[in-house]
């Protein structure tokens, strides 16, 4: 979120130190203010507290939740549909050992300031910034801090993604692959060999039922279970339906 803070949120403020700052707070309640370079390439931001807090009020435009990021098995707040489906892409589409939202205040020396969205390490150890916000807005003072942001990112060593679309389609496919994003609908690793083998190059109709001594609502689960974790593959830029083909991966 990029502004001025509102009284609708508690956050931490700005130093106007007229410097490029990294401020943050720790589980312990110590607020770190650093200057913004590779030393802070390490910072443990998955584990700060929230740096801004919107209160919820009455009539309020966006929708409060919290997203179960199957990889971590913790929930994440978001602020909107927006975000939880940027968290649910990042989740399906991404290798992710740890994610946090609102994680910090990044203040720059022109007085600007901007609290991204998301803090994410990446399975190969990377580190980087995600900021979630419609296309719809374009106002020159957020659009310099997505700008200033990114710049930041780059001097600590940090990647930076700015999500301003999605496609509808594959968010409603996702939005059905994720009911069943749960441990509890895998299966053995024998019984996975078999299935994917089996159901490789059929639609989707015809492989719920490729084994009939299993019912096709258990092969369903499991097939949407496979597809979330990427060992199946289809089309997701078009509706999911029988006539979808599935391969493994």
């Amino acid at each position: 979120m990029t502004g001025r803070t509102s009284t609708k949120y508690k956050a931490l403020k700005p130093s106007r130190a007229g410097s490029d700052l990294l401020i943050w707070e720790d589980s312990r309640g110590k607020v770190h203010r650093d200057r913004i370079g590779p030393e802070r390439i390490h910072d443990p931001l998955h584990l700060a507290n929230p740096a801004r807090i919107p209160v919820p009020y009455q009539a309020m435009p966006n929708r409060h939740g919290k997203y179960w990021f199957s990889q971590t098995g913790n929930h994440v707040w978001h602020e909107s549909m927006f975000e939880r489906w940027a968290l649910m892409m990042l989740d399906f589409g991404a290798d992710v050992i740890a994610v946090s939202s609102q994680p910090c205040l990044l203040e720059f020396t022109d007085g600007s300031y901007h609290y991204p969205d998301f803090f994410v390490i990446f399975g190969d150890g990377s580190r980087g910034l995600i900021d979630v916000h419609s296309e719809t807005i374009t106002d020159e003072e957020t659009l310099l801090g997505f700008q200033s942001t990114q710049s930041a990112c780059r001097r600590i060593g940090w990647s930076y993604e700015l999500l301003r679309h999605v496609n509808p389609v594959v968010i409603r496919n996702l939005e059905l692959l994720m009911m069943y994003r749960h441990p509890i609908n895998s299966i053995h690793d024998d019984q996975r060999k078999t299935l994917l083998e089996a159901v490789d190059g059929l639609p989707f109709g015809e492989a719920v039922h490729v084994d009939p001594s299993v019912p096709s609502t258990l092969t369903t689960c499991r097939i949407y279970q496979l597809l979330w974790t990427g060992e199946l593959i289809a089309d997701l830029t078009r509706p999911f339906g029988d006539y979808t083909i599935l391969r493994s991966n």
